[in-house]
């Protein structure tokens, strides 16, 4: 994460790879965050909804808690 004027610019790295850059224009000193999104049954499985398939789907039907390790989040401060 670093701050450029008013806008956040947030790295996005996995396994240490670089994935992408995402800014957020006008979030500086704004509360932010962290959502990770483990969703399933998505375009990814090659099943639209409404296909006779779908509800096989798998992944849960609720509200789910999920625990990680060695999941890092952090900042530069170059200002």
């Amino acid at each position: 994460m670093e701050k450029d004027g008013d806008d956040v610019l947030l790295d996005y790295y996995f396994d240490g790879q670089w994935q992408a850059t995402h800014r957020g224009v006008g979030w500086a000193g704004i509360p932010q965050y962290l959502i990770i999104n483990l969703q399933m049954g998505s375009w990814a499985s090659g099943v639209e909804p409404g296909d006779p398939e779908w509800p096989q789907q798998p992944g849960p039907t609720g509200d789910t808690t999920f625990q990680a390790r060695n999941v890092w989040f952090g900042r530069t401060c170059n200002w």
